[in-house]
C-alpha cells in the first residue's frame, strides 16, 4: 500500500512538472496577447487603409507609428515567448511564436 501511495504521488508530481512547463507565466500570457492585438492592429490597418481616404486617416501608418513608439516592447515580448518556446524543447520556436 505505502508503494502504491509513493507511485501515485510520483506520478502526480511528474504530470504537475510536465504541465507547468507548458503553461505560460503572467509574462508569458501577457507576451502572447500583446503580440496577438499587435497582429490584429496589424491585418486592420492594411484592410482598411482604403477607408482612412475617406475619413481622413491612414490606419496603417497609425499601426506603423504605434509599433515605432512601442517597438521595446514588442521586442520584450517576442524575446519573452522565445524563452518560453526554447525552454519547453520546441525545434523552431519561431515557427511557433509566430503562428500559435
Amino acid at each position: 500500500m505505502k508503494f502504491i501511495t509513493i507511485f501515485a504521488a510520483m506520478v502526480l508530481f511528474s504530470i504537475s512538472a510536465n504541465a507547468a512547463e507548458r503553461c505560460y507565466s503572467s509574462m508569458e500570457a501577457e507576451s502572447d496577447q500583446g503580440l496577438r492585438i499587435h497582429s490584429e492592429l496589424m491585418v486592420i490597418g492594411l484592410n482598411c487603409q482604403h477607408m482612412g481616404k475617406r475619413y481622413g486617416m491612414n490606419l496603417y501608418g497609425q499601426y506603423r507609428e504605434l509599433t515605432a513608439r512601442h517597438a521595446d516592447l514588442f521586442a520584450s515580448y517576442e524575446d519573452s515567448l522565445m524563452k518560453f518556446f526554447k525552454k519547453r524543447g520546441d525545434a523552431k520556436p519561431l515557427l511557433h511564436s509566430r503562428y500559435p
